[in-house]
């Protein structure tokens, strides 16, 4: 059968997606390809379309021939049979690996994430302090913890920011009225607004069949509701700016604790929420990410756990600067993990 007769053949089976370009492949050898006319072609695709050992290896040939043939890489199948072939190890890095389950991609990204900002280091670097002068941020929950740490870090950078909390000025989260005029009252002072932040948590430790409903309701609004409304009132905000929105989860996020089901909840809830924006948001050039600290020193968490040895927390000051380096990257949709081990 001539080449035009096997293209034409062909043309019955295939789904006309691209324009076919004149040739039939009949046989590979290694990295090589030849066509219906013997003409020979170097393909430099040979590793992504059979295998890093390219067509027809006779490694994979004794493979074929055995009915327990089962590996996930081809150096397994060198090493089990072709034993006499020299296999080579070459250095490499801890970031290198290999995608073999649908599980891999959760943690190559966490790499990727990792490798363009280093989160873990607990000092801004010259550029970064920089990036952040004159920056407009409005910060919920200011008064205390990681937002007031967050706050001085960048009046520190030369940033204007303007520090919200129920304490320091009677903005409520809960109250979407209080919000608004949150943001109201920045507007009448500065043209934009760059980056908006919201550490605003509350935490009960207690057994749902204890806890009123007082106590529910209080988590919820604080934690869920009010995340809502700052989003929602910063909007156009960040829009105009192409800035960021920051919230943050906690490590329960992941799995639900005993003792704080409510809390857990809410965190779950903030990544799923912080996800859905960067892809609703990404268009009109708005980030959207989440801060996932490990156990920090916070008043909060000594008001629910007591005295814990130092060396088993986080500094807010730590995550702040995490914060503070996520702000000026371009991340969106992501959930930045901050852990004590790596600090």
């Amino acid at each position: 059968m001539s080449m035009n007769e096997q293209m034409n053949h062909a043309e019955e089976s295939i789904l006309h997606t691209y324009n076919r370009f004149p040739v039939v492949f009949e046989k590979g050898d290694g990295c090589y390809l030849y066509d219906s006319e013997g003409k020979e072609y170097l393909d430099f695709a040979a590793g992504i379309a059979v295998n890093s050992l390219g067509y027809h290896y006779p490694g994979y040939d004794e493979a074929l021939k055995d009915p327990d043939f089962i590996t996930t890489d081809d150096c397994g199948v060198v090493l089990k049979y072709l034993p006499e072939t020299k296999i080579y190890v070459v250095e490499g890095e801890d970031s290198n690996m290999k995608l073999t389950y649908k599980e891999d991609f959760y943690l190559i990204e966490k790499l990727f994430q990792l490798r363009m900002t280093n989160f873990q280091e607990h000092a801004l670097t010259d550029d970064e302090k920089e990036k952040l002068q004159g920056k407009v941020i409005v910060l919920f929950g200011a008064s205390s913890g990681i937002g007031f740490d967050l706050m001085n870090l960048c009046c520190d950078c030369g940033a204007v920011v303007y520090g919200f909390s129920r304490s320091m000025n009677h903005v409520d989260i809960q109250d979407l009225d209080s919000v608004r005029s949150a943001f109201s009252s920045v507007a009448k002072e500065v043209d934009r607004i760059d980056y908006v932040i919201d550490t605003a948590s509350v935490l009960y430790k207690e057994p749902l069949a204890y806890m009123s409903y007082e106590q529910i309701e209080e988590t919820i609004d604080i934690n869920y509701k009010g995340m809502v409304h700052v989003a929602k009132e910063a909007y156009p905000y960040l829009e105009k700016s192409c800035g960021q929105l920051v919230f943050y989860t906690s490590s329960s996020y992941t799995r639900g604790r005993m003792n704080y089901s409510i809390y857990s909840s809410t965190k779950c809830a903030t990544v799923n929420f912080v996800q859905a924006l960067a892809e609703e948001w990404g268009s009109l050039g708005i980030r959207v990410n989440c801060v996932n600290p490990e156990r920090t020193k916070t008043p909060m968490r000594t008001k629910n756990f007591g005295i814990e040895p130092e060396d088993t927390l986080l500094k807010s000051m730590d995550v702040a600067v995490a914060t503070a380096k996520l702000l000026v990257s371009d991340l969106t949709g992501q959930v930045i993990d901050i852990k004590l081990k790596l600090i």
